[in-house]
């Protein structure tokens, strides 16, 4: 089934008439009435098991950025329900949700500022970046983790090849793919824990701007959800080019 965003008469009911105002600041019954509004898209209901395995390794870990770069695929909902259960753990963090501004509606991205504000999760800011890259290049955003919401196996490797050319990665870095179905099995760990003459080879056989790092090295530091996603990883090396 395929994402059905929330049309313009979805956002005059909720903003305008402001019927979700009784919601504010009660995140657990906002995630529970937003997923009846029908605006996500049919997914493996183990995908938000993911997020909740990710808690306890945030917890030893206690990164203090974190990136969540797709948000647009499940309109937000992802990055409430993640910062949701970082917020409990009472560690400090900032959650940056980066959107695709063109994935979305003016109306679409004021009613998930919306809900965001409504969820009363100061941690997470909200970002529309028009161009990825150019965006990341322009604005310092340092960060701890990188996780990579689902979009496309194709969508998932060009991400993490700009997020690696804009230098965001760093050795101390965690990076992971979540809201993966099981099913989809690809080439995202296999191309981010490949050897970097694997790494080379395939980023030139792809081409595009976006050439990503083939020397940047990680290692599989834990495997939360049984055998499938999220695999945490850790940028451990930067080899000399």
């Amino acid at each position: 089934m395929e994402k059905q965003l929330p049309d313009t008469n979805l956002y005059e009911s909720l903003v305008e008439t402001k019927s979700l105002e009784q919601l504010r600041n009660n995140a657990d019954s906002l995630l529970s009435t937003i997923k009846l509004f029908d605006i996500y898209p049919t997914t493996d209901p183990v995908c938000y098991e993911h997020l909740d395995s990710l808690v306890p390794v945030f917890s030893k870990r206690s990164p203090g950025s974190i990136l969540l770069v797709g948000s647009e695929m499940d309109f937000g909902y992802s990055l409430i329900y993640l910062g949701n259960l970082l917020r409990k753990t009472n560690i400090p963090f900032v959650l940056h949700g980066l959107f695709d501004y063109y994935s979305l509606t003016e109306d679409n991205r004021k009613l998930v500022e919306y809900l965001v504000d409504l969820s009363g999760i100061s941690q997470i800011k909200v970002h529309f970046p028009k161009d990825l890259e150019d965006y990341l290049v322009c604005h310092s955003m340092e960060t701890d983790w990188i996780l990579v919401n689902h979009i496309s196996p194709q969508m998932d490797i060009a991400i993490l090849r700009t997020l690696e050319s804009v230098s965001l990665v760093q050795p101390g870095t965690v990076v992971a793919r979540v809201n993966c179905p099981a099913e989809c099995r690809d080439k995202f760990y296999e191309y981010l824990l490949g050897a970097p003459v694997y790494k080379r080879t395939m980023n030139e056989h792809i081409g595009g701007r976006k050439q990503g790092r083939w020397n940047l090295i990680y290692e599989k530091i834990a495997n939360t959800y049984d055998k499938y996603d999220p695999i945490l990883t850790e940028c451990v090396d930067f080899l000399n080019a």
